[in-house]
């Protein structure tokens, strides 16, 4: 009787470590693949200027990067702009958008790239793009 009551404890505690690796192993494999963000410092143009604030992105690595989304965000939060960048982005090429200065907003905004991959793969920069297209000043992403 001992016997197979130590037996039946053994068996227990093989299926509630055997159900809890189960139960880690499902949620490892369904959980969400978390993307790397990288962002610059705020920028904003005079009122009085046609400016526009661009953010920019290209994939500077050797492979495609999935789930590129580049973003120009206000002061509070809030997501002014957001590009349509191609999935996946493929190495050597770029993904940005475009928003009005100050002039039109009067707020500042920043540049968020956000993408499944490394660093290393991505660079981005935000730019003040005056009415002849020529870059009047650029931040890089961290």
């Amino acid at each position: 009787m001992k016997t197979t009551i130590e037996s039946l404890a053994r068996l227990k505690s093989f299926v509630r470590r055997g159900t809890l690796t189960v139960a880690f192993a499902t949620l490892a494999l369904g959980a969400p693949a978390y993307a790397t963000t990288i962002a610059t410092p705020f920028m904003f143009t005079a009122s009085d200027t046609s400016d526009l604030l661009r953010c920019a992105a290209v994939n500077v690595g050797s492979n495609p990067v999935a789930n590129v989304k580049v973003e120009l965000v206000n002061v509070g939060g809030s997501v002014a702009k957001t590009a349509a960048c191609p999935d996946p982005l493929p190495p050597d090429s770029l993904c940005l958008t475009n928003s009005p200065g100050a002039g039109s907003d009067a707020e500042a905004v920043y540049c968020r790239v956000s993408f499944k991959g490394s660093k290393a793969s991505m660079r981005a920069a935000i730019e003040v793009i005056d009415s002849r297209s020529n870059t009047k000043a650029a931040l890089p992403a961290d």
